[in-house]
């Protein structure tokens, strides 16, 4: 004769659902989990320790907050007025439709490295020396390259001016080079001087047109 289950005793009944665990075997799993991540934390922060720390002296570690703070004391100021200048320039050259290629890009590290070589220095010596990577140069190469193309109707030089300059400072022009060569020095003399010129102006009139919030003073 068949029994209802239902009518069966409790203790004989087959429960419904079965855990797949027992309570310690799952409270063991959980901590399994939890160590495993537990040493996954620990060997990033291993793998990308220089991303927190800067330094251990015995033991003790200087975190690379430290070292930013104080580098902000020192040049916070400085760093940051560049950072809104580079914005500046950024914003306004996107606005002109102004780019500079990497072919103009790269001829200018050429011509570095061509002017460095007369020097008896290598472009590689001369980044080690200044402490600087080859792609800072070739950032720095663009913004200037930037202010340049803004400026451009700012900075030409007339051949009155390139002779004036050439006999005021006739005693500091390279002796064995050529006519030509000494007009083209300069010449790139005085862009330069009315290129910082030039950029000192259009900056101050940048500032006072754009919308400028500092949050962090120096």
């Amino acid at each position: 004769m068949d029994m209802d289950p239902n009518q069966m005793p409790e203790e004989t009944r087959v429960p419904s659902s079965v855990p797949l665990l027992s309570a310690p075997k799952r409270h063991l799993a959980r901590w399994a989990v939890m160590l495993v991540v537990i040493i996954v934390i620990a060997a990033l922060l291993y793998v990308f320790r220089g991303i927190f720390v800067a330094a251990l002296i015995d033991g003790t570690p200087i975190s690379r907050l430290a070292v930013i703070r104080e580098l902000e004391h020192q040049s916070g100021a400085e760093v940051l007025d560049g950072l809104v200048n580079q914005a500046l320039v950024e914003k306004k050259a996107e606005e002109k439709g102004i780019m500079v290629s990497d072919e103009k890009i790269e001829q200018a590290l050429i011509d570095i490295s061509a002017n460095l070589s007369s020097q008896n220095m290598t472009l590689e010596d001369a980044l080690k020396a200044e402490n600087v990577t080859l792609d800072q140069v070739r950032k720095t190469i663009r913004f200037q390259k930037l202010v340049e193309l803004l400026l451009e109707d700012r900075l030409a030089v007339s051949e009155e001016e390139i002779k004036t300059y050439m006999e005021q400072n006739k005693d500091f022009l390279p002796p064995n080079d050529s006519i030509d060569e000494q007009k083209k020095m300069a010449q790139d003399m005085l862009r330069q001087q009315k290129l910082s010129s030039a950029f000192s102006e259009w900056l101050i009139a940048a500032k006072a047109e754009a919308n400028i919030s500092y949050w962090k003073k120096y």
